[in-house]
């Protein structure tokens, strides 16, 4: 016991050192549309009884997507089934023995339903794209995945932590300033109980265990913090609180598990000042296991190029840029990649999953879309004919393109399913790219690139009437 109030006295005071130094933090309109946006998010998502915690398709849950759950376990054939959602019942409880019932004798109250399900690190994540767009997210297996607590701590990803800043100039800053950081044992987030004055509201706090897992909850301010816990809150009154995912003190978190917990705070540069945050909350009513609500507009094709001579093995080199991000908002892109868009726009875009192409006409129902969430690709092909799409990670589907490849010409096309074809642009010995179509905005053209010409003609020329009218003020104020 001694050498366990130790640590804690000495994490608290660690805490306290770093405190001082803390500098960057979200702007008060930025914390206030956190505020209100995770605010609305528990409280009609709770009143639906549609948020549970769980950590079974989170990715979904992550894209707003609703799951059917049949069964608290997902396999109960095993021997050792694995708990996937854990509930509250729909009315709360009347007394500690209901509670202690369910969880006990069931391992959770449950009815079959379509729900969110979210654990700590799919929460959190949630609630930083919804507001800020900031993408703490990768992808994997086919989608996009929400981060776990080693992406937020551990030096093995510390490259997918650094950003370029918002303003356009290219300097390199980390995602986050740490501002508290204590290694130890049997350590407990309830310690981070301190003046509001040095935690702000929106801050990380994460707490990792020997086995890697751990926890992820967000300040919320005067003490308590936003978080999905398979934990349940027992109230002053001694009854449980109704939900998993929900707002609480802190000083009530008593799980003494944790060897490393740090708290992070979004660095100053990520985000512009002048950008409070998005205020469109969550529709609960029209969530479905269907459709992501977050995002519901494909992807679109920025620009496609294919090489003039055969590159690789009698291949051209097919180079495509593609984008999930629409609106006047500017991404933040990360350093390691800065394909990787780590901010979305305004509609909450969820990023490129990956593409699929093949020499058929049918996307098959099982399409395997090669994972990059990336949005440019360089693909090789020899010549033929290939059909193209890609998709983003809530599922939605681009349209179709035709791209044709002979020895000496190209083209690509944009396809529908009653066969009429758009030609986009085509390339090729006495040809020259054709005007894109312009079904509501302008589409790329075919290896065609922007000329600097013009603008240095012009630039040039502005310099020369500038430096012959100074040359003329500079001779009349001499002659006087």
């Amino acid at each position: 016991m001694k050498k366990t109030a130790k640590i804690v006295v000495c994490a608290l005071l660690i805490f306290a050192a770093f405190a001082v130094f803390a500098s960057a933090k979200l702007t008060d309109a930025q914390k206030q549309s956190l505020t209100a946006f995770t605010e609305n998010f528990i409280e009609n998502g709770n009143s639906r009884h549609l948020l549970q915690y769980g950590a079974w398709e989170n990715f979904k849950g992550f894209q707003l997507g609703l799951v059917h759950v049949t069964g608290i376990y997902n396999d109960t054939k095993k021997d050792d089934p694995t708990q996937i959602i854990w509930m509250m019942r729909p009315d709360g409880y009347k007394n500690i023995n209901e509670f202690n019932f369910d969880f006990t004798s069931r391992g959770s109250y449950f009815a079959e339903g379509d729900y969110m399900i979210l654990d700590c690190s799919a929460f959190a994540a949630l609630m930083y794209k919804a507001v800020f767009g900031l993408r703490f997210d990768y992808g994997v297996a086919g989608h996009i995945s929400n981060w776990t607590t080693g992406h937020y701590m551990l030096d093995e990803y510390k490259d997918l932590r650094r950003v370029y800043k918002y303003d356009g100039s290219g300097e390199e800053i980390d995602l986050f300033e740490v501002i508290s950081s204590i290694d130890g044992a049997n350590l407990t987030l309830g310690d981070y109980e301190v003046d509001p004055n040095e935690l702000e509201v929106g801050d990380i706090i994460v707490g990792r265990t020997e086995t890697g897992w751990g926890h992820i909850m967000i300040y919320a301010g005067n003490g308590e913090a936003w978080h999905s816990s398979s934990t349940a809150y027992i109230m002053e009154n001694g009854l449980p609180y109704p939900s998993f995912i929900r707002r609480q003190p802190i000083k009530t978190l008593k799980n003494r598990s944790y060897v490393s917990v740090q708290v992070l705070r979004i660095n100053d540069g990520v985000l512009d000042p002048d950008f409070s945050g998005y205020d469109k909350m969550v529709d609960f009513d029209a969530l479905s296991t269907q459709v992501r609500a977050f995002d519901t507009k494909a992807p679109e094709l920025v620009s496609i190029t294919i090489s003039d001579d055969f590159v690789k093995a009698n291949t051209k080199l097919i180079t495509l840029d593609i984008t999930d991000e629409f609106g006047d908002e500017k991404p933040v892109y990360a350093v390691g990649d800065g394909k990787h868009v780590i901010r979305g726009t305004q509609n909450g875009e969820s990023g490129i999953a990956g593409i699929y192409m093949s020499v058929s006409d049918s996307l098959p129902e099982n399409a395997v879309f090669e994972t990059e969430q990336a949005t440019h690709y360089e693909i090789y092909r020899a010549t033929g004919v290939y059909y193209l799409w890609f998709c983003d990670a809530a599922g939605n589907l681009s349209e179709r393109y035709k791209i044709k490849i002979g020895k000496n010409n190209a083209a690509v096309y944009l396809t529908s399913d009653d066969g009429t074809e758009t030609e986009i642009g085509k390339r090729g010995k006495g040809d020259s790219s054709t005007e894109p179509a312009k079904p509501s905005e302008e589409m790329p053209k075919l290896n065609e690139k922007p000329s600097a010409v013009p603008y240095i003609i012009i630039g040039a020329v502005a310099a020369a009437i500038i430096a012959v009218a100074a040359a003329v003020i500079l001779a009349k104020r001499r002659k006087k």
